[in-house]
């Protein structure tokens, strides 16, 4: 009897011992293991909760960005870097190159601009003034980035000076005041008299028309090149410069922020290619910017004072 009582513990004990040992070991031929070890075919798997961040950690942080423990989302942050609109102009594409790790480069222009979207924008004069206008002081002109940009294209050879304009309607983009301002100066001072023995009308198509203002680069099929509004514009008014696009950065810009971005801006101006039809320039302050674009607002606004948003900008338009 004695002898069974021993038998029968000594098969309890070593039953005990054989369950300790299998503590924490998974079940053979599952393949998987608790957390990110090698299972029994060799292979590593994945921690539970998920896939990890490539730093070792679950995305289901508690404490970092994106979703926490409570499972309510946070947005990441926002990036600090600037944000620079172009307006819809072939020759403010240069101004791409701006674009680096601290800045980015969108399209939209004033609207961007206007909509908190962008911080600064490369625009023409007149968008500069009627957003000055329009968002009541908040966006100050900075620098003058290039001159000319408009061409006169025609179907056909018959247009070799301003005069062979004579009798002719001249077809622009809806949005071109500016550029249309601009030729009526232009055309009065060789006597041309819009309306009447000049027409400027605005159309949707001006690429395809037989006499056009287009921007550089923005002829049709079967349209040449015929003049240079520059070139024009100099000879007529004995003025080089035909103010073109300008740096426009709103006014709570910091002085850090906007010396770097005029720095830039600078940079990509001396590196960029001259035409017949645009030259890119660097003038900024306000004292340069006041004598380049005060007597040309004056003129937009006797030409056609809606194009500047009717009324010339106060001194607050210079930064």
């Amino acid at each position: 009897m004695k002898k069974s009582v021993a038998t029968a513990l000594l098969l309890a004990l070593l039953l005990t011992l054989a369950g300790c040992k299998n503590i924490g070991k998974p079940a053979e031929g599952d393949g998987t293991s608790s957390a990110g070890t090698e299972t029994s075919d060799g292979k590593e798997s994945l921690p539970a909760g998920g896939p990890t961040d490539g730093a070792g950690s679950s995305t289901e942080s508690t404490g970092g960005d994106g979703e926490t423990a409570g499972g309510e989302s946070q947005e990441p942050p926002q990036d600090s870097g600037l944000t620079v609109a172009l307006t819809a102009s072939p020759s403010a594409s240069v101004f791409a190159a701006l674009a680096d790790e601290d800045r980015q480069v969108l399209a939209g222009g004033a609207e961007s601009l206007k909509a908190g979207t962008a911080d600064a924008a490369v625009l023409t004069v007149s968008e500069a003034a009627r957003l000055y206008r329009e968002s009541g002081g908040s966006v100050n002109v900075a620098a003058l980035l290039s001159s000319g940009g408009w061409v006169i294209a025609e179907k056909g050879t018959g247009i070799d000076g301003v005069l062979g304009l004579g009798g002719k309607t001249v077809y622009a983009p809806e949005d071109a005041g500016e550029a249309m301002a601009v030729l009526g100066c232009i055309a009065g001072e060789y006597g041309f008299e819009v309306g009447k023995n000049l027409k400027i009308e605005a159309v949707s198509d001006p690429e395809n028309r037989d006499v056009a203002l287009l921007p550089e680069g923005g002829t049709g099929a079967g349209q040449r090149t015929a003049l240079s509004l520059l070139s024009e514009w100099e000879y007529a008014t004995g003025r080089e410069l035909l103010p073109g696009l300008c740096l426009v950065v709103r006014s709570d810009m910091e002085d850090g922020t906007l010396k770097e971005l005029l720095e830039a801006s600078s940079a990509v101006c001396a590196g960029a290619a001259d035409t017949d039809y645009t030259e890119y320039l660097y003038l900024s302050g306000e004292g340069e910017l006041r004598g380049a674009l005060e007597d040309y607002l004056e003129l937009l606004y006797g030409a056609d004072s809606a194009v500047i948003g009717g009324s010339i900008p106060d001194d607050g338009f210079y930064r």
